[in-house]
């Protein structure tokens, strides 16, 4: 799977994202896919939002907050991006308890204190 697959299955699943070129210098990424579960014309993207990266095989998804995790199942990722987009808890800094017990993101705080001074 690539980013622009995952990208595809949210669309199809009527939610929105983009992905944009952006160094994430401590994962080794160059590109992420923002996700967002809604849209509004001429404003931009709105309700629950996160993103999602693959470096070196391994996918991470992060909130927008200092939360960046590791998928230890990553053939999950579509249907976890899909059940946080549709979840009806809008929690900015993390990903819903409910979600992380069903796909068991590992964190990955190794990075927690370089990402918030990063040019990410």
């Amino acid at each position: 799977m690539t980013l622009n697959d995952l990208l595809q299955h949210i669309e199809q699943a009527g939610y929105f994202g983009y992905i944009e070129d952006l160094e994430i210098k401590h994962l080794g990424s160059s590109q992420r896919a923002v996700l967002a579960s809604r849209r509004i014309p001429g404003r931009g993207y709105s309700g629950i939002s996160f993103w999602v990266t693959v470096a070196n095989d391994t996918w991470y998804i992060g909130a927008w907050s200092d939360r960046i995790y590791e998928l230890s199942c990553p053939e999950d990722l579509r249907n976890l991006c899909t059940d946080w987009l549709s979840s009806n808890e809008e929690r900015f800094g993390d990903i819903p308890s409910d979600i992380k017990s069903e796909y068991g993101p590992v964190p990955n705080y190794r990075w927690d204190d370089d990402t918030r001074d990063a040019d990410i």
